[in-house]
């Protein structure tokens, strides 16, 4: 993690860092030690925009099991943002199997463990932190931001007026009707909320995609403004 006292974060991602192997159609060869999962993504697209020296105001986390490729810690830290490297040598680094078949349909599983990141993961720098984004269920998106918030108070009660900007991202697989009632809570904890039109969707079980294959910007306007209706302001 960059060293730096006059360095003020700007976002943190408690999304996890994933090593990806992908699998093309032959004759395209597979690819192995990709850098990939939410965490790492959403750090690259925030790096993106924060040339040096705003690169060091990028926080995210990686978990670096034993058999963590050197090469990769390399191009992570030319990045030079505030990436701490968490060593976790009693394990392997999370890892995940990326299929591409027919349409450029896309098959993924876990091929080792996988360790979330919460709360406790977040030093007193990342803390103070002015925007957060999580990756997760409903009900562990307000527990993540309830917590976030009492450990900032107890490390510094004065020094922010304004609370953190909290973005949320929703598991896909939990885009569900079922779990409508849930979201609907946990919206009402975030700033910002980024399901893509299918996943929105999966809330209402209704299709928001056309005939034609397109995005259906009327059924995700509709779905949008029945979340609004059902008083997701704080």
């Amino acid at each position: 993690m960059a060293e730096d006292e006059d360095v003020t974060i700007d976002f943190v991602s408690l999304g996890m860092f994933i090593l990806d192997d992908i699998e093309f159609k032959p004759p395209r060869p597979p690819v192995k030690d990709v850098v990939g999962g939410a965490g790492a993504y959403s750090a690259i697209g925030a790096r993106i925009m924060s040339p040096p020296p705003l690169s060091r105001s990028v926080g995210w986390i990686v978990d670096c099991g034993s058999d963590f490729p050197p090469e990769v810690r390399e191009t992570i830290s030319h990045w030079d943002t505030s990436c701490l490297f968490r060593e976790t040598p009693s394990r392997l680094t999370t890892r995940g199997w990326n299929g591409y078949g027919e349409n450029e349909h896309r098959a993924f599983r876990y091929t080792t463990e996988k360790l979330r990141i919460d709360h406790d993961a977040l030093t007193p720098e990342l803390l103070l932190s002015k925007s957060y984004h999580l990756i997760c269920s409903s009900t562990r998106c307000i527990d993540l931001v309830t917590n976030i918030l009492f450990k900032r108070k107890c490390l510094a009660p004065d020094r922010w007026v304004n609370p953190p900007l909290f973005i949320w991202e929703p598991v896909p697989d939990l885009c569900v009707p079922d779990d409508m009632e849930k979201c609907q809570q946990a919206l009402r904890y975030v700033d910002v909320v980024s399901p893509n039109h299918g996943e929105l969707g999966g809330y209402f079980a209704r299709s928001t995609t056309t005939p034609e294959g397109d995005v259906d910007k009327k059924a995700v306007e509709e779905c949008t403004e029945s979340w609004l209706a059902s008083g997701v302001e704080p």
